[in-house]
C-alpha cells in the first residue's frame, strides 16, 4: 500500500505520506489494499468473500483520523504536517539524545488524542491528561 502510493496526494512522490491523502482514504482502497474481498457491506457488518478482515471499517477510520490529527494546531505550531514528522517532532524534544517521557506520552494522549476511540482516552471516565 504505502509503496503503490496509497497514502499520498503527490503522484510524483508516491511514498511520501502525507495527511491530505490519509483524510480522504475509504475502506474500499484500505480493503484493496489488505487484499480483503469485499462483496457486500451493510452499515458495520461485512460479508467478505475469500479473505475477510475484521474491523475493516475501523481500520480505515483511523487512517482517516490520523490524517486530522496531524493537522491539528499542536502538531503545527511545530511544522509537522506529515506521520513521518511526528519522529522530527519528538526528537526536537530530546535532551542529550533523550526523549523524555513526559514529551512522548504528551505527543500520543493530546497530539494524537483524536485518532483513539474517547473509550481509549479515559480510565475510570476520566480524560489520561499528560
Amino acid at each position: 500500500m504505502f509503496k503503490a502510493g496509497l497514502f499520498s496526494s503527490d503522484a510524483s512522490d508516491p511514498t511520501k505520506v502525507d495527511a491530505a491523502k490519509l483524510k480522504l482514504l475509504t475502506v474500499d482502497e484500505v480493503g484493496t489494499g489488505m487484499q480483503v474481498k469485499i462483496w457486500f457491506r451493510h452499515l458495520t457488518a461485512q460479508v467478505c468473500g475469500e479473505n475477510p478482515m475484521v474491523g475493516l471499517e475501523g481500520r480505515a477510520k483511523l487512517l482517516c483520523s490520523l490524517g486530522t490529527a496531524i493537522c491539528s494546531d499542536y502538531f503545527l505550531a511545530n511544522g509537522c504536517h506529515r506521520p513521518g514528522g511526528l519522529v522530527d517532532f519528538v526528537l526536537s524534544h530530546s535532551v542529550d539524545g533523550k526523549v523524555p517521557m513526559a514529551k512522548l506520552w504528551e505527543c500520543v494522549l493530546v497530539g494524537l488524542q483524536d485518532i483513539w476511540p474517547k473509550t481509549r482516552t479515559n480510565i475510570n471516565g476520566n480524560w489520561c491528561v499528560a
